[in-house]
């Protein structure tokens, strides 16, 4: 597939929010029960999956990052050329909700003022055990201008509609602005460092 039709989505958040089983679910449609073998990410993983979008098929290369702080430095340079950031929360744990606003200001620091940015809420299987009230977490995404959704890794819920609707945006911002797929200039060292596997 040409260069200019890989699309690079970042996800983001604090460490063991399930940004690895919302990246697992995606790519191999699976997700790991045991917590042995639940490893965190050190610095950055990434695949790349096609997907059509009515006339145009794209890919994705979605880059899932580590949430370890100790790891901010290596993650900052991913930011650059990201196109779509999901930024993960964890549903049963107050204290990721509240440090959503440390990550959003990485984004306006550090991302592309125009990048589309997705508000994911995860574990909704343990619904019981909510510590985020839906409310509270909707006005945050709002007063963002975030899209807000709620997923289950464990159980497949919503995952495929999350990067495909935000697949759908990139492609209808980027024909708003007049930017076709196939208007995209190649520059060869940053193929380089956008290929990923």
């Amino acid at each position: 597939m040409a260069e200019e039709n890989i699309r690079k989505i970042l996800i983001i958040g604090e460490s063991g929010v399930g940004k690895t089983s919302l990246f697992i679910r995606y790519f191999r449609d699976e997700f790991i029960t045991d917590p042995s073998k639940q490893i965190p990410t050190i610095g950055v993983d990434c695949a790349n999956r096609k997907i059509k979008i009515g006339e145009n098929e794209i890919l994705l290369q979605v880059w899932d990052t580590a949430g370890n702080h100790a790891f901010m430095l290596i993650v900052d340079t991913f930011y650059r050329g990201v196109e779509g950031i999901i930024l993960c929360y964890d549903i049963t744990s107050r204290e990721s909700f509240f440090e959503l606003e440390v990550w959003t200001n990485k984004i306006k620091e550090k991302a592309d003022k125009n990048a589309i940015v997705y508000l994911v809420g995860t574990k909704l299987d343990e619904e019981h055990r909510r510590e985020v009230p839906l409310e509270e977490v909707q006005d945050f995404a709002k007063a963002h201008d975030f899209k807000h959704f709620e997923t289950s890794s464990k159980e497949s819920l919503n995952i495929e509609n999350v990067f495909e609707s935000m697949a759908k945006e990139v492609i209808i911002k980027r024909i708003a602005k007049g930017i076709m797929l196939s208007d995209v200039k190649k520059d060869p060292k940053k193929e380089r460092k956008n290929k990923c596997c």
